[in-house]
């Protein structure tokens, strides 16, 4: 009797989690990987390269490289800052992320952009008027060691990180 009906539910709970289990989409046959960099505080600069591949190149860019994590605002200084340096105008070329949670350059605040980041590429990272310092996950695959990666040299300043993965 009772033996029989904790044995039946047992197997009924066993079957219930059968069931509900799904297929998990595998995005990479490469080892993913997680990083994470400190955000500034306030007014602080923090030097970051990319050093992992997006799951899907079409990701590569800001918003597939920090997501929501960063401090948004309409208001430039209350955003976290994204400065890449435009070696075509010798530059930086500055970027936050508004409320809306899309990018925007600081050159034009009214048009949405969304500028390539790469592995390889350094950038700074500049901490929003109010924040503390705080921690940003990246996540990716790890670049393939095996492809050479190209990163263009030009002539005057540049910033460039190392473009592999490294444990």
């Amino acid at each position: 009797g009772t033996t029989m009906k904790r044995i039946l539910g047992i197997l009924a709970v066993v079957a219930l989690v059968a069931m509900t289990v799904q297929a998990v989409e595998v995005k990479s046959e490469n080892v993913a990987g997680v990083y994470t960099v400190t955000l500034p505080a306030a007014g602080v600069y923090n030097l970051v390269s990319i050093n992992l591949d997006t799951f899907d190149p079409a990701d590569q860019n800001l918003a597939g490289v920090f997501g929501n994590q960063l401090a948004k605002s309409d208001t430039p200084p209350l955003a976290d800052q994204i400065l890449v340096y435009n070696t075509g105008t010798t530059l930086y070329d500055t970027y936050i992320q508004k409320n809306d949670g899309q990018f925007y350059s600081l050159a034009d605040l009214g048009t949405p952009t969304n500028a390539p980041l790469v592995p390889g590429q350094g950038f700074w990272i500049l901490g929003a008027i109010g924040q503390s310092e705080r921690e940003l996950t990246l996540t990716g695959q790890a670049v393939e060691t095996d492809v050479p990666q190209q990163i263009q040299i030009v002539a005057g300043y540049q910033l460039a990180g190392y473009p592999y993965s490294a444990s």
